[in-house]
Order: structure tokens, then sequence, then C-alpha cells
């Protein structure tokens, strides 16, 4: 079983190297890690993503955290959506979130378990700019979430939830395997209150994110892209009281379509304020139900 593993993690090596040191320069989540079926007006997707350990620390129950020198624990997230095709060009999807805690070294696995996260309300716009360019082809998406205060987090502060508008341009060259893709949001969080009940850290308030890619299509049924993340946050972020912070990591990815409603992606994490060898191994898997 082990031996199976490091092969993949070396096979998985073998594919992004032959990405990263082809033609384009690496550049988090793909154009599209979600399902975003066309063939039917109604579709039921799944989405789940495995948090796993650091590769220098393989079988260990924690994970590098964003903070260094601090481990979070190992979790999955998951979200069942419903999507609606209202038109050719807008889409209407519903959310619920929630993750499962398999190990918290913060709080002696106390906070084990199941856990909801905040859904969500969207809609979608899609191709809302198409535009041809000398060599290649500019898409620009966009779309309106509603995060429902649901999660313990937003319930227990009072939080009225948040809204989140995102611009998610892309670029593919013309008879070429490589494309360029983004997402960027902005999301205001709905507080009625500055700081948590227990007044010790300051509730979010306001956060900016940008996420490039460059993707490599090798055939129908793979996709290799690196993924850079960087997010803004002011006012305190759940796990920090600072006033104003910025995050960033590195993602490079393999997308692997199993067949037309399964796709699995195995990933590695760096957060670029750490070593390298606090890279974790994570995994999403996207169903399509419907």
């Amino acid at each position: 079983m082990r031996t199976g593993f490091f092969s993949f993690v070396g096979l998985f090596f073998f594919i992004i190297s032959k990405v990263i040191f082809a033609d384009e320069v690496p550049i988090l989540q793909p154009p599209i890690k979600k399902s975003d079926p066309v063939n039917m007006s109604f579709s039921i997707f799944d989405n789940s993503t495995f948090y796993g350990s650091a590769l220098t620390n393989l079988g260990s129950n924690t994970a590098p955290a964003a903070d260094p020198g601090e481990n979070w624990g190992l979790s999955s997230h998951h979200e069942h959506a419903v999507q609606y095709k209202l038109t050719n060009l807008y889409t209407l999807s519903a959310a619920l979130q929630y993750y499962y805690q398999f190990s918290d070294p913060l709080t002696s696995g106390a906070s084990n378990g199941f856990h909801w996260d905040d859904g969500y309300l969207k809609i979608k716009a899609n191709g809302l700019l198409i535009q041809e360019i000398t060599g290649g082809r500019i898409t620009l998406n966009s779309d309106l979430y509603y995060y429902v205060p649901a999660s313990k987090y937003s319930r227990t502060n009072s939080s009225l939830g948040s809204v989140r508008l995102s611009l998610n341009p892309s670029l593919q060259f013309d008879r070429s395997n490589i494309s360029i893709s983004t997402v960027n949001y902005a999301r205001y969080y709905l507080q009625n209150n500055d700081r948590n009940t227990n007044g010790t850290r300051a509730l979010p308030l306001f956060e900016m994110y940008t996420g490039t890619q460059v993707n490599y299509h090798f055939s129908d049924r793979v996709t290799a892209y690196t993924l850079y993340e960087l997010l803004f946050d002011t006012r305190g972020i759940w796990w920090t009281d600072n006033a104003f912070r910025t995050l960033a990591d590195v993602e490079p990815t393999v997308d692997i379509k199993v067949n037309d409603n399964v796709i699995i992606s195995p990933f590695l994490n760096w957060y670029t304020n750490q070593s390298l060898n606090t890279t974790s191994i994570n995994l999403t898997a996207n169903i399509k139900l419907l």
C-alpha cells in the first residue's frame, strides 16, 4: 500500500515537472475545479477536498498551517450543490457546505467531527464577454454569492452572512495546449459586531482574493496546472487578530477525468512564507450526480 502510494507521488511529481519545465511559467483552483454542466438545465454535484499532511511527514495526523511553526489537523471539506441553467448565459446554484475534522492538535481533538460551514446561493454569468484577439481568445465569467451564516462560528457571533462578487477572465492561446485563467473576488462580511462574543478577536470584515493559474491540457482527460493564490484580509480572520494580513500559496495540480461524471485532482500546497519541506499533499474529487 505504501509502495503504491509513493509510486503515485513519484508519478505526480513527474507530470508536474513536465508542465513546469515546458513552455509555460508556473503560476490555485482550475478554471473549472467544480462541475459546470451544460447539457441539462438541472444538475446536482458534489465537490470534496481532503487535506493531508506534509510530504516530509506522511502518516502524521497534522497538516502545515498558514502560520510558520504551527500545525492544523487533517480535515475534509464537502460541498453538495444543485444548479439550474436559467439561460445560455446565467446559472443559479445553491449549496450546503460542511467539513469533517479528523484530528485537531490545537484543541487536543476537542474539535474533531462534523461541522457545518456557511452555505451559499450563487448566480453565475458564463461567457459574459468573449473576445477574439490576435493569437487567442479572452473569456470573462462572473458570479455573485450570498453566503448563508450556517456555521457555528457565524451563528455564535450573530453574523448576517457575507456577499462575494467575482470577475474571472481567462486566455486561451490559438493552436496551443496552454491557457491562463484567473479568479478574482471581493467579499464583504455582514457583521452585527466588531469582535467575537468573548471579545478576544476581531471578526472578519472584508477580503480580496486573486488566483492565477497556467494550465496545460495533455488530453481531454488530463490537465495539469499550477495555481498561485493571494488573499488579503482586513480586521481579522478566524485564526488571527491581525488588523491586516496577506496570505499566499502555490498549488501544482493534475485534473484526471475518470469519466464524464468524475474528476479527481491530486494537488500539493505550499505556503510561500514557509520552507518547501512544509508542502502538503491533498486531493479533490468532483462528482456530477445528475
